[in-house]
């Protein structure tokens, strides 16, 4: 905070409101620290798990229930956030496409294994179309020396089996099962735009990883178009993709001990990082294409607007 301060009285390098913003962001940050180490009974905290995306979604909601107006006041506050409490509308349903984040979390970080007095649900097969179904059937052909094209979309998808390879890493131990996905830091057509952005500590995907995360982009692809309107599609995408990928032989373990083998943890973790954000994404598009834009000639005296639906 004193090299903040120095900075901004010497040299006026931010406006007033973003070193209000950075002094707040700091102080909290320095705070939570420390109630984490002292009364948490932590032993290491890491910073960069700290998130302000949940506050950003609640002030978001606040300026959309009020008009997209910036300056509220009050009254327009307490109004909008009355109207969240009784619609739900930043909650999720329990018929939704999304679950909780400590439901999704649990899922992740768990074997699908259904306990034995719960047998695992039979999907029907006509959620999704034959064509995407066959388009799996490419997981069984892919092997740990698979070689896959430098295209442009190969190449945006490798920046993407990174940031898998790094939430393996974080999640399982089993040397092993790192092994079958990453690879050593090099230069190669496919991985050019991880080493042009790397600055020691980005992490490299393997060309199976990439092939596999082909293979369920294209799946996601001739899925979604027929099956938005589905209760509960990121599980049913999931337990669908999950047996294919468990069958693939670029991912088997090699661990001697069965009981540390973690085939279906990472799995699952592959489908889950990779599936959720093409449905956040897919979803979101569509909601803007569909959604109604209120063409005025003047600019409003009052944020209220009422329109009439012909």
């Amino acid at each position: 905070m004193i090299y903040i301060d120095n900075v901004q009285q010497k040299e006026k390098l931010f406006t007033a409101e973003t070193y209000e913003a950075l002094v707040l962001t700091t102080k909290s940050t320095v705070a939570c620290i420390k109630y984490l180490l002292t009364e948490g009974a932590f032993n290491f905290v890491l910073t960069r798990r700290f998130s302000g995306d949940p506050v950003e979604a609640l002030f978001g909601s606040l300026r959309q229930a009020s008009g997209c107006h910036y300056q509220q006041d009050a009254a327009a506050v307490t109004s909008a956030l009355k109207k969240m409490l009784v619609t739900g509308i930043i909650a999720s349903t329990k018929d939704g496409n999304v679950v909780e984040e400590s439901q999704s979390r649990s899922k992740v970080l768990s074997f699908c294994q259904p306990e034995p007095s719960s047998p695992k649900p039979v999907l029907p097969e006509y959620i999704f179309p034959s064509t995407a179904i066959q388009v799996l059937n490419c997981l069984l052909q892919t092997h740990r020396n698979h070689v896959i094209p430098a295209t442009v979309l190969n190449i945006s998808l490798a920046l993407v089996a990174g940031y898998i390879v790094r939430v393996v890493n974080e999640n399982i131990s089993c040397n092993f099962c790192i092994e079958l996905i990453e690879c050593p830091r090099k230069c190669t057509p496919l991985l050019e735009l991880i080493f042009r952005q790397d600055r020691v500590g980005l992490k490299y995907p393997s060309d199976s990883l990439v092939s596999i995360l082909c293979t369920l982009q294209r799946f996601a692809e001739l899925s979604l178009p027929n099956v938005l309107s589905c209760n509960k599609l990121l599980d049913n995408m999931t337990q669908t993709v999950l047996p294919f990928l468990c069958k693939c032989p670029a991912l088997q373990c090699d661990n001697p001990v069965k009981e540390e083998c973690h085939t279906d943890k990472l799995c699952l973790l592959i489908i889950f990082k990779f599936l959720r954000p093409i449905l956040g994404n897919y979803a979101k598009n569509v909601t803007e294409q569909q959604q109604k834009v209120n063409k005025l000639k003047n600019k409003p005296l009052s944020r209220k607007i009422i329109t009439v639906n012909p």
